[in-house]
């Protein structure tokens, strides 16, 4: 399984816009040096979801390997060509990976002493958190051995 530079990213975003918001009311309610370590997590999550919106929005598609030989291949598609993806997008998901592990952590630690609604609340979004790190691995995974690709289309004048 791997996902295409959208589907990724938007995966990404599902994940960090309401973690953005939590860190916002967790800068909110708080002071001293857990206000601070808020307020950096919010502009680190606020950087990492600036670029998931540019990956969205910047065009190229990407699809396997496979695919995009068999494409190309097929004299009646558009596909001429096809490269790996850039490093930056490897140390994205790498990050990635390293955020929602720490984040990982530190629902799980609030979670272990609070009970009622925020038991339940970091509960589920350590899970997620988890779901992140996996997705996130498979991905860099899947950057890293040339599996998924950037293809590029012959362009067609009328």
């Amino acid at each position: 399984m791997h996902l295409t530079r959208f589907g990724f990213n938007a995966l990404v975003l599902t994940w960090l816009i309401p973690a953005i918001l939590m860190d916002i009311v967790g800068n909110t309610i708080s002071v001293g040096t857990t206000s601070d370590l808020y307020y950096y997590k919010a502009m680190f999550d606020a950087l990492l979801g600036t670029y998931a919106v540019w990956q969205l929005l910047r065009g190229g598609q990407t699809m396997s390997r496979q695919e995009a030989a068999r494409k190309k291949n097929d004299p009646r598609d558009s596909v001429v060509s096809f490269d790996n993806l850039g490093a930056i997008e490897y140390i994205y998901c790498a990050v990635l990976v390293l955020l929602a592990a720490t984040s990982w952590w530190f629902h799980h630690d609030i979670n272990k002493n609070s009970e009622g609604l925020i038991s339940i609340a970091t509960l589920v979004w350590s899970w997620l958190d988890i779901a992140v790190v996996i997705v996130a691995a498979i991905q860099f995974w899947h950057l890293k051995s040339g599996a998924i690709v950037s293809v590029s289309h012959k362009f067609v004048e009328h």
